[in-house]
């Protein structure tokens, strides 16, 4: 079994104060930070990232030396980044009444991360994926570590199961199994149960140093992701009726399942 370490990781959401973006625009929130990170938004410009501050699409952020950034999307999906890491939001489509056309792909331009779904990966054969620079990882409604270790990039699964793909081939697995890739045109290694120091060494990557904080921000997250899906599902709905201009970022662009993050 995986660590009983990585139960309360999947606490990691929730922020207390109204977000700042309220265009529809807006996707996510950071609920919190230990130690320093940017956001780059689409537009050029770079930003100190703080708590409560909106993420959009195409936003890529870069975490510094001794970080963690913890991310929620208006979906419930967790996203923990730990240090020198970078994430480049690709795509983001969350309608709770058009749950068919929903979609999400994000894209670990480096570094560690640890991914918790959100209910756009817990419908039926969900469209998400995580890209890293050595394959694309394909999501069914999951808690998942990703990251450097033991000189290779693993990757841990805690709940559900994922595919991890590139040109060279594929591999899945199930809770609690792990698998080794060394490079963008290699087989995915052996999948395998880790052992518990290895483990302890992975989780010990995204663990923060406050969790009752974290948990007291989720208490009071769920009625401003309320707002804001419904914000969004209006600007998607226009978008679908051709009553609005096309969305900043990748919406309508289809993800290879391979592809390089770039």
């Amino acid at each position: 079994m995986i660590l009983r370490a990585f139960l309360f990781l999947t606490i990691l959401a929730g922020l207390a104060q109204p977000a700042l973006a309220d265009t529809g625009d807006q996707i996510a929130a950071v609920i919190e930070i230990e130690g320093s990170a940017t956001v780059t938004r689409s537009s050029g410009a770079t930003e100190t990232l703080a708590v409560d501050a909106p993420i959009n699409l195409n936003d890529v952020i870069d975490t510094g030396a001794a970080t963690k950034v913890f991310l929620q999307f208006i979906d419930g999906t967790e996203l923990t980044l730990s240090e020198n890491t970078r994430l480049r939001v690709d795509d983001f489509v969350y309608d709770p009444e058009a749950s068919k056309d929903n979609k999400a792909a994000y894209s670990i331009l480096k570094g560690t991360f640890l991914y918790t779904s959100g209910l756009i990966a817990k419908r039926p054969d969900p469209d998400v994926r995580v890209n890293t620079p050595y394959g694309s990882i394909g999501i069914r409604g999951t808690q998942f570590w990703g990251g450097p270790i033991d000189g290779a990039y693993g990757v841990l699964v805690n709940e559900g199961a994922v595919t991890v793909q590139n040109p060279a081939g594929s591999a899945s697995l199930d809770k609690g199994q792990g698998t080794s890739l060394t490079a963008f045109n290699a087989r995915p290694g052996e999948v395998k149960a880790w052992g518990q120091p290895k483990i302890d060494r992975a989780v010990a990557t995204i663990t923060p140093r406050n969790p009752a904080l974290i948990r007291e921000r989720i208490a009071k997250r769920t009625a401003i992701n309320r707002r804001l899906t419904e914000e969004r599902k209006m600007v998607l709905r226009k978008r679908r009726s051709g009553d609005a201009t096309p969305l900043r970022g990748g919406t309508g662009t289809p993800q290879r399942k391979w592809s390089r993050p770039r």
